[in-house]
């Protein structure tokens, strides 16, 4: 497997998923050393967003970025999920909080999504904030994902 000898090449490669009784993919999330030092200097505030099924397994791909202090786009990690539910959206922040060593961001940012709002994987620890709609969060949006 592709990410067991990105393991042997990165020792803090971090990688974890779930698979339902048949043995199909449910949840998968990664992230690279680098991708763990820029959490823990700069992740205070993430975007957590996803892509609606735009690859080539047609599942959506769920990364986690933010900006650093040349408000260049680092990316924290990044995971695909099966279907876009409470308990995925969970799954992947409760992995994603395990990566980064039970550090939580102050805020993350969401794309309003009603699975996302649902999830409870940091509720109480962090504030989040939904947008999408409206010229102001498509403009917040695009500064936090442009890359310079």
């Amino acid at each position: 497997m592709h990410m067991m000898a990105r393991r042997e090449r990165d020792v803090d490669f971090f990688f974890k998923y779930l698979v339902d009784e048949h043995g199909h993919l449910k949840g998968l999330f990664w992230a690279d050393s680098q991708s763990r030092l820029d959490y823990e200097a700069f992740g205070d505030v993430i975007v957590f967003d996803s892509t609606y099924r735009t690859n080539k397994y047609n599942l959506p791909f769920v990364p986690f970025v933010g900006l650093n202090h040349h408000r260049s786009t680092v990316i924290f990690g990044c995971g695909i999920i099966s279907h876009e539910t409470s308990q995925a959206y969970e799954w992947m922040l409760r992995t994603f909080s395990d990566c980064m060593a039970q550090k939580h961001p102050i805020s993350v940012i969401t794309d309003g999504d009603l699975a996302m709002q649902r999830q409870s994987g940091w509720s109480g620890q962090t504030q989040t904030i939904d947008y999408v709609y409206g010229t102001f969060n498509r403009t917040l949006y695009a500064i936090c994902m442009m890359t310079t």
